[in-house]
């Protein structure tokens, strides 16, 4: 693995972290606690609804990919939460940067953060 792929993926967990938050922050701030305006927003016209459908397709999809891999040793929890709380974009970018360096120490990889694709 290159430096600059290990270091893509490292940003790309960051920012998939940051930038969500960022942006959901700012609608809290603006629009309170509340499930209803939550979900009005994410539904608010077709853009919008696109996008979260997109995120949540994406996320079911990647809960099923981990939990195919159940088998092979990854611990897809660890996975899933991380997509539930913090997003699809941050738990590929994780999942990406573990496999990456469990191929390339595998004597050091843990086996609660390895997603091996095969």
């Amino acid at each position: 693995m290159t430096k600059n792929l290990k270091t893509f993926y490292l940003v790309s967990a960051i920012l998939g972290a940051v930038v969500p938050y960022y942006c959901f922050w700012r609608f809290l701030r603006s629009e309170g606690i509340g499930v209803m305006p939550l979900i009005e927003g994410a539904l608010i016209n077709g853009a919008a609804a696109g996008f979260t459908l997109d995120v949540v397709i994406s996320s079911l999809v990647f809960w099923a990919f981990m939990l195919s891999q159940k088998e092979k040793g990854p611990a897809p929890l660890r996975f899933i939460v991380l997509n539930l709380f913090v997003g699809p974009d941050e738990s590929t970018g994780r999942c990406l940067l573990s496999r990456r360096q469990a191929a390339r120490w595998p004597a050091q990889g843990s086996k609660a953060f390895q997603c091996r694709i095969r």
